[in-house]
């Protein structure tokens, strides 16, 4: 299945292994996270792609993995790249992500808490699932 999603940030998106790729489907979200993430000495940047999706993990099984890795919130805390991490920073956990990547999930959906406010996110697992159709350099 392919989408059209969004990820904002200065500097704009980089497609590192190893990591998860995170995308949000509503543009104004990524507009500030533009704005708000990545080396402010850059400009803010909005990259909308197209996702490659075949099986998707959603909270349930995210928690599962966690259960089966025996991942603890320290794990959680040295690969978050947030000082206060969630249940989705886990997915920044290694063998939590290679637990879900050995049950074929290609990516997670779900609910991202900020301290705001919460948003759908989709959270891809390997970059050759990216195709980037548009970049945009917001002013």
């Amino acid at each position: 299945m392919n989408r059209e999603v969004f990820n904002g940030r200065r500097g704009g998106i980089s497609f590192k292994s190893g990591k998860p790729i995170i995308f949000t489907g509503k543009r104004k979200i990524a507009e500030w996270y533009a704005y708000n993430r990545g080396n402010f000495n850059k400009p803010p940047i909005v990259t909308t792609v197209s996702l490659d999706l075949h099986k998707t993990a959603d909270y349930q099984d995210l928690m599962q993995a966690i259960k089966e890795t025996g991942a603890g919130i320290e794990e959680a805390k040295a690969h978050s790249l947030r000082e206060k991490p969630n249940i989705v920073d886990y997915l920044y956990v290694p063998k939590v992500r290679a637990n879900l990547v050995n049950k074929d999930f290609d990516c997670f959906e779900g609910w991202d808490v900020l301290p705001s406010v919460e948003i759908m996110i989709t959270a891809v697992f390997d970059p050759a699932q990216i195709t980037v159709t548009d970049q945009q350099q917001l002013s």
